[in-house]
């Protein structure tokens, strides 16, 4: 999703995997599910070096024991957050569709839990 991606359900691991294949790609365009096409792969590479850095930075949060909540407030996005559009709406949705959602999929990976597509809870 463009300019701003959606991280429900998301498989972290998986994403950056996929992504790394999509960039090796030899494409002129890019068609997205959500948002326009993409000429380079520069928003590719954003977000896989993006969730690559947050899966080390979960990790890191779930080997010293913290829950859900404190993994999300340990994830700095600070790196990254420049390289989307701003303003008061962009930050409330960067929160809701991105920071918020993949901040519990990358602890309940780092946890060793299952992701479940249809399960948006913070409980794990």
């Amino acid at each position: 999703m463009h300019p701003i991606p959606c991280g429900f359900g998301s498989f972290p691991g998986e994403w950056v995997d996929t992504l790394g294949d999509i960039a090796a790609l030899d494409f002129e365009q890019l068609v997205p599910g959500h948002g326009e096409v993409q000429r380079d792969r520069g928003y590719v590479e954003l977000l896989r070096s993006m969730l690559a850095a947050l899966r080390g930075q979960a990790a890191d949060a779930v080997a010293k024991g913290l829950d859900l909540d404190a993994t999300r407030k340990a994830l700095d996005f600070s790196a990254f957050t420049l390289q989307f559009p701003k303003g008061e709406i962009e930050e409330r949705l960067f929160q809701a569709w991105w920071a918020q959602p993949i901040g519990r999929s990358l602890w309940l990976e780092a946890s060793g839990k299952p992701i479940v597509q249809a399960d948006s809870g913070d409980n794990g």
